[in-house]
Parts: C-alpha cells; sequence; structure tokens
C-alpha cells in the first residue's frame, strides 16, 4: 500500500496478507516505510493492527531510522501523527556504538527525546 500527500510518496507498506475490516486493517510479516519527516523510518515485524494513524506492532519488531537507530523489541506501537514510538514490553536500543536497555521506552522523534524505565546504558566515548 501506498499512501502519498501533496509532496509525494509518504509510506510504503507491505506484508505477506492483509485483511482490511471496517476499522482497522491487520498485516502479517509487516516491513512499513514512513517518509512523512525529515528522517525516513522503517518498521518489521511479524504482525501488525493498523487504526487511523497508529500502528501496533507484535512479534521481532524492528524499528530503524535513517540516522542508525535501531530499537528493538517484541511490541510496539508507533502514532504517525505525533511520530512517537512506544513500549511497555523490554527493549534495546542502538544508536551507533551506544546501547540503551529497559523495560518501557517512549521515543518521540519531533524532540529526539527518549523516555525510558528500568534503564541501563552502554555509552561509547570518543577517544
Amino acid at each position: 500500500m501506498y499512501e502519498f500527500n501533496k509532496n509525494g510518496l509518504t509510506s510504503i507498506t507491505i506484508g505477506s496478507s492483509s485483511n482490511r475490516y471496517k476499522k482497522f486493517t491487520t498485516i502479517k510479516n509487516l516491513d512499513y516505510t514512513d517518509n512523512s519527516d525529515k528522517l525516513r523510518v522503517n518498521i518489521k515485524a511479524k504482525k501488525a493492527k493498523y487504526i487511523n494513524n497508529i500502528i501496533t506492532f507484535n512479534g521481532d519488531v524492528i524499528y530503524t531510522r535513517e540516522d542508525n537507530v535501531v530499537f528493538k523489541s517484541q511490541e510496539a506501537s508507533y502514532d504517525k501523527v505525533k511520530n512517537m514510538l512506544n513500549t511497555n514490553k523490554k527493549y534495546v536500543l542502538y544508536q551507533g556504538k551506544n546501547i540503551i536497555k529497559g523495560s518501557s521506552l517512549h521515543f518521540n522523534n519531533n524532540l529526539d527525546k527518549i523516555k525510558s524505565k528500568n534503564v541501563t546504558v552502554v555509552y561509547k566515548t570518543k577517544g
């Protein structure tokens, strides 16, 4: 599925199968790319449920942002309007050589801010 706005292609949604219902769509083996913001985002998962502008992902969720931020968890949701990624499950986030692990994550792409619980950070300094 391709989505466009006045500026061009905003997102691509690919999956092995999909079911469209009156209020939501489900997708198996999702590969979703959002190109509507300053940094392109790709999200892959075994299953997804798309309701309005929120996509809920389940199973081997991998979020990759164009600037090499990578997030992995078993469950997450992505709000396309607010440009936020959320999970209340264990996760690992990589930013270059830096690693953040925690039990929940609220990642605001617009502000580039992260809120998390039970955090462990491995931060690599230069030199």
